[in-house]
């Protein structure tokens, strides 16, 4: 194992702390100032997954269920967002009904992620401009993009910000 990154102060060395004590000391504490550039995010992630193993994939969802699942969870917690949206699956299983759906009832379907009419009225017209620029209600083709023009394509929906997109 590599050195651990010089320190100033009187604290116990880096080596006997926890990587994130000793991330944290040596990044962002007055008495624990590195004094060459060895604390790099590469060597966190070197010690981090030295530690817990390398993570796993993230997961691999359909490209408009990742956006209409992002839509949800915009100002509320993921477990309510992952509600409303198993909610939206279970009563409108597909695309089009979701689209075709009478907005106080998909309102009140995903009501549990809050602001749930205009969540309702912003869903339905993400999936109006989709089927009307691609003819259908899939988004498959963003895989075809590279990151900045999917993120520009994402961006141009009504409703999708750039934290969204």
């Amino acid at each position: 194992m590599e050195a651990s990154p010089p320190y100033s102060g009187t604290s116990p060395a880096p080596q006997s702390c926890s990587i994130k004590t000793a991330f944290s000391r040596s990044v962002f504490s007055s008495r624990w100032k590195p004094l060459d550039t060895s604390v790099t995010p590469l060597w966190v992630l070197e010690r981090l997954e030295a530690a817990y193993g390398e993570p796993s994939p993230r997961r691999q969802m359909d490209p408009m269920e990742e956006l209409i699942l992002t839509v949800l969870s915009q100002n509320t917690s993921d477990v309510n967002s992952r509600r409303a949206f198993e909610n939206l699956k279970r009563v409108f299983p597909k695309w089009d009904k979701v689209l075709n759906a009478d907005q106080e009832k998909l309102a009140k379907t995903i009501r549990v992620a809050g602001l749930s009419r205009i969540r309702a009225a912003r869903i339905q017209g993400v999936l109006r401009e989709i089927k009307a620029r691609f003819g259908s209600l899939n988004l498959k083709s963003l895989s075809s993009m590279d990151g900045p023009e999917a993120y520009e394509f994402l961006k141009s929906l009504t409703g999708v910000g750039p934290k969204t997109a």
